[in-house]
């Protein structure tokens, strides 16, 4: 039994969305970027884990801290970042009151691969998308972590492109350039 497309079923509202509230997470890299506005910001990419029962598992959220336009002493020790909201997440990720780092880079390192809970909610739209939002990281309640990195398939055989016909050489398929037509 086939089906036939019916588009007045194709509804774009809930496609994709992860409800709102706190997730266990698991800090998978944290990246300087510059944007196409040009503005640069610290891009934080969390997993959500598998070894906890919650929704979405194995999905990713994000987080950017952007610099200061006017940053403060503690701000520029951290390359003009809000030293206040890194302190937060480095306090989520149960990093050592006190340690010292020579470097941004030497920090966002030691927060990596380290599990946290991450309050996401939706705040405005984008292109007609809803926007997740972090609003808050707390320290895990789950500190033993067994998560599993989800292994990437390959494509099911009915969804490949189709072989063509024919095939590709370099070699000219005209003995003479002087056949050619638009010349």
């Amino acid at each position: 039994m086939g089906f036939r497309n019916d588009f007045d079923n194709a509804n774009m509202e809930n496609f994709n969305n992860k409800p709102e509230g706190p997730y266990e997470v698991l800090i998978v890299s944290i990246e300087e970027k510059k944007f196409k506005t040009g503005t640069i910001g610290l891009n934080v990419k969390m997993v959500i884990r598998n070894d906890v029962e919650q929704p979405c598992k194995n999905g990713f959220l994000f987080h950017t801290f952007w610099k200061r336009r006017s940053p403060n002493e503690m701000d520029k020790q951290v390359k003009g970042y809000s030293f206040n909201q890194l302190m937060c997440l480095a306090q989520a990720a149960k990093l050592p009151n006190g340690k010292e780092y020579e470097t941004l880079d030497e920090l966002c390192n030691d927060m990596i691969g380290k599990p946290i809970v991450a309050s996401m909610e939706y705040q405005g739209e984008y292109n007609g998308k809803p926007q997740e939002r972090i609003v808050e990281f707390d320290p895990t309640t789950h500190a033993k972590v067994k998560h599993t990195e989800k292994k990437q398939s390959e494509p099911d055989s009915f969804a490949q492109a189709p072989e063509s016909g024919f095939t590709v050489s370099s070699g000219s398929m005209l003995d003479d350039e002087d056949d050619l037509p638009f010349l």
